[in-house]
């Protein structure tokens, strides 16, 4: 055999296995690409039945909490309703307890203690809306009484005294300029609250109610409430804080619990949904902070 026709008997075997090769070696590339083609897919695969869990579980329990919402607005509502047209007959109106204000389960229990005559001298932390209702029924109830509202917004305090004025209601409520300043607690790091300066000199509180200062102004802002006026608290004195669905208030809550202040302490007695109801109690001889 010459050398040509060797050469090509060689290439006739040659190029058909090379060809095979080739092809055997695309395609284990082919089911490479394709396994990891596959392990990804599985991966994006379970990652969207876990999100789509979660989506889920959310969804249920946004709708949950909405229908419990809805089930108990409606008594709210009525009872609200009932309570205004007492305090407001004859077409006479009343600020809207919306917004920043209050919860209207709050506002129905605190109002609920002034016209049982249980809560003569109110003190609040912020003013507004709450402090007309104060007025309001302290007024329509008769006799001694008074609301304290500390207020650090120069324009809410005008506005609040204005529809006071207005009302014919400034004889019952005084609006106390406080503009927050650095305050300390024994325990505690300084941090912005009402400058008590200017507070009139108040010794049996009955209501505490501690809707301020805003809970953007620091971390726990409304926690030195209980600090700085527990000793101004009555024997039994009610204390509401409010937007205890929050997490700062939350915490202020449980520290409040578990504190006392010049031999006073606070017991929980209720959770009306959104605010959080304590009991002011003297404790013994020496139990201070």
């Amino acid at each position: 055999m010459t050398r040509k026709r060797r050469a090509l008997a060689l290439a006739r075997v040659a190029l058909p296995t090379s060809a095979a090769l080739a092809l055997v070696g695309v395609v284990v590339g082919v089911s490479g690409y394709a396994a990891q083609a596959v392990a990804a897919l599985s991966a994006s695969f379970l990652a969207g039945l876990v999100w789509l869990a979660v989506y889920l579980w959310t969804v249920r329990t946004g709708v949950a909490l909405t229908l419990a919402a809805t089930q108990r607005t409606p008594s709210a509502t009525v009872e609200l309703g009932r309570t205004y047209d007492r305090l407001a007959p004859d077409g006479a109106t009343l600020p809207e307890l919306g917004g920043w204000a209050v919860n209207p389960w709050a506002m129905i229990v605190m109002l609920d203690l002034v016209r049982s005559g249980q809560v003569s001298t109110i003190l609040e932390c912020g003013s507004g809306s709450s402090t007309v209702w104060f007025a309001t029924a302290l007024a329509d109830r008769g006799g001694e009484g008074r609301v304290i509202a500390l207020e650090s917004s120069p324009e809410f305090a005008a506005a609040t005294r204005e529809e006071l004025r207005r009302r014919g209601l400034d004889g019952r409520a005084e609006v106390v300029d406080a503009p927050l300043v650095p305050t300390r607690g024994e325990t505690r790091r300084s941090q912005p609250w009402f400058d008590l300066a200017a507070l009139p000199d108040v010794a049996e509180v009955d209501l505490l109610f501690v809707d301020g200062p805003p809970g953007n102004t620091s971390a726990d802002a409304r926690y030195p409430a209980f600090p700085a006026l527990a000793d101004r608290l009555r024997d039994g004195a009610v204390v509401v804080l409010d937007d205890t669905d929050r997490v700062d208030e939350a915490y202020v809550v449980e520290r409040w619990s578990r504190e006392t202040h010049h031999g006073r302490g606070l017991r929980v007695s209720r959770r009306l949904y959104d605010a959080t109801v304590f009991e002011a109690r003297s404790l013994e001889e020496g139990a201070g902070s």
